[in-house]
């Protein structure tokens, strides 16, 4: 690995790349969940033109279907809200409606969310709980706050599970960069 990695230095050094004549903020993140990465407007509010939804690879997502349960306890304290005061042996119909996606991206992750009537964007409750991605599916069950996520990472810019699938199926670092960076150029320094 180590003789790969100094040959892939090597043979960019002096690389950029750039948008409309600047140089960029490749932004990247770990695993898109292997079918598309996120628009940075559906994260942090603000617009960049390189930084666009794209496909991904397909690639085999390692942090498919990740499952935690937060006790409502917990849930109540780190967000605000009062799941614990609903007892648990609420009928499952009563507990499906304190938990509710009510927007997702073209990508699938979570825009917005209403939490025992509080609501919450996707990318504050990635926060607050601590989640591996805000592409997720959530309930409250007898247990906790169930919540079942897909991906890690903000899902912005390249996914690297995805870059790599891209590269043993064949396509060089250029052809790579210029599929998750939109619009832009390579040019070498110098």
């Amino acid at each position: 690995n180590e003789a790969k990695i100094r040959a892939a230095v090597r043979d960019t050094a002096g690389v950029i790349l750039l948008y409309d004549g600047e140089i960029i903020d490749p932004l990247y993140h770990s695993s898109c969940g292997g079918e598309k990465t996120e628009d940075p407007v559906n994260v942090w509010g603000g617009s960049v033109p390189y930084l666009r939804s794209v496909a991904c690879s397909g690639h085999e997502d390692p942090y498919s279907s990740k499952t935690i349960v937060v006790s409502l306890e917990k849930a109540d304290q780190l967000l605000g809200t009062a799941l614990s005061a609903v007892a648990a042996s609420a009928s499952v119909g009563s507990r499906s409606q304190l938990c509710q996606v009510t927007g997702r991206s073209s990508s699938g992750r979570v825009l917005t969310a209403s939490i025992s009537g509080k609501e919450f964007s996707g990318a504050e409750l990635r926060s607050r709980l601590e989640l591996p991605s805000a592409n997720f599916r959530a309930s409250v069950t007898a247990e906790g706050l169930e919540i079942t996520s897909k991906g890690y990472g903000h899902g912005v810019g390249m996914c690297q599970y995805g870059a790599n699938d891209y590269a043993r199926k064949g396509l060089d670092y250029r052809q790579i960069l210029l599929h998750y960076y939109t619009g832009c150029a390579l040019a070498r320094l110098g």
